[in-house]
């Protein structure tokens, strides 16, 4: 590609590559090495690969310039990012081409720097997007207008409800539904969704092989109405950290966030936080205080047929990067 950016692959039963790709397959192979090297972070990956992208040097040709050479050609490259791709051996590249190549059939991985690539993520997360994303299931999803339930693990009867009914209320509107899986309200919001014979996006904090779906979803998954997406290699495990990170992916793949029954801390808030520095509406139904900036802008959960009505009326005025092109009074 011209601009030195990784294309979109997918690789699994659904897209094996062919011997006319191995340019893409080891450009992927080398942003894989570089996102495990040390240093190198989701912020310094992004602008390394920005930064060879404006100067129209693709990654494959980097990894072969020497280090004045690379310097000379591509000015503003960190140190570290230098340091990087001078340590991205020819031993490193096979081992992820083979790491690629042998993912489970079922799994798809593609790279977050195509066009292709969930717009809202680059949008939103711009130097926080993570470099790849393993997908399962129907991808098409991330494309569609979605919202977000999110909220506490140990929800009680009415809690979990309240979760349902959004979810319910999400999908009949025509809109996917998108959480984080977790027990509690994320299930709640799912099978909402679900049930009422839609679609749901599950992203995940841990890889995916590691989720065990349940009759139900895995029917969903079968007829493309679920999607489970993680950063994660396939059998990584859940972590803390992991559980925080996509609390940002949640917020930015929906349009506006429901929160029922959010403790004062914790990855509903964290969601809520995301959205709101997002720019997008966030409605909350809470059981105990709000942490103070939460309660400045977040709005009642009583709200969301309200909202979802002004996003089915204003759909050509959607902007693919965050809440409607409206105005203040309206949005």
């Amino acid at each position: 590609m011209p601009d030195g950016t990784p294309a979109l692959h997918v690789y699994g039963k659904s897209g094996i590559m062919k011997q006319s790709d191995r340019d893409t397959l080891r450009q992927n192979a080398v942003l894989w090495v570089l996102s495990r090297s040390e240093g190198i972070g989701k912020k310094r990956l992004n602008r390394l690969v920005s930064t060879l992208g404006r100067a129209s040097v693709s990654l494959n040709d980097a990894v072969g310039m020497k280090t004045l050479e690379l310097a000379e050609r591509v000015p503003g490259l960190e140190p570290q990012a230098l340091a990087a791709l001078r340590h991205c051996g020819a031993k490193e590249i096979r081992e992820a081409e083979t790491l690629l190549l042998s993912l489970p059939g079922d799994i798809c991985a593609v790279t977050l720097f195509s066009p292709l690539a969930p717009l809202r993520w680059k949008t939103m997360l711009r130097e926080e997007a993570p470099p790849f994303l393993f997908l399962k299931g129907n991808a098409s999803l991330l494309d569609r207008p979605a919202c977000a339930v999110v909220g506490r693990r140990e929800a009680n009867d009415e809690e979990a409800g309240q979760a349902y009914r959004c979810g319910e209320l999400i999908a009949e509107a025509g809109f996917v539904l998108v959480s984080g899986g977790a027990a509690g309200i994320d299930r709640a919001g799912h099978n909402g969704a679900l049930d009422a014979g839609r679609s749901t996006i599950v992203c995940l904090p841990q890889g995916i092989s590691t989720y065990a779906l349940s009759p139900d979803w895995q029917k969903a998954l079968e007829e493309g109405r679920l999607l489970l997406i993680s950063e994660y290699l396939p059998f990584v495990g859940w972590s803390t950290p992991a559980a925080l990170a996509r609390n940002a992916y949640i917020a930015a793949q929906a349009w506006l966030v429901c929160v029922v029954a959010p403790r004062l801390q914790g990855g509903s808030i964290a969601t809520a936080r995301h959205a709101l520095k997002q720019g997008k509406p966030v409605l909350i139904s809470a059981t105990m205080p709000l942490p103070a900036d939460v309660a400045a802008e977040a709005r009642p959960l009583s709200l969301l047929p309200e909202y979802l009505k002004i996003l089915q009326e204003s759909g050509e005025r959607l902007r693919p990067s965050g809440w409607l092109d409206l105005g203040e009074d309206q949005a």
